[in-house]
């Protein structure tokens, strides 16, 4: 029972980290896109 406690609690981690570490890259890719739009308009 602990053991399945440990493996849920390390799934759900990886799960969070996956998701966080994707939306973080997305977020970095929109700033960069939006950066160069600024740029290139001045």
């Amino acid at each position: 029972m602990i053991l399945l406690n440990c493996i849920i609690k390390w799934l759900a981690l990886y799960v969070y980290r996956q998701t966080y570490l994707k939306f973080r890259q997305t977020k970095i890719v929109i700033c960069i896109k939006f950066y160069i739009i600024t740029v290139s308009t001045n």
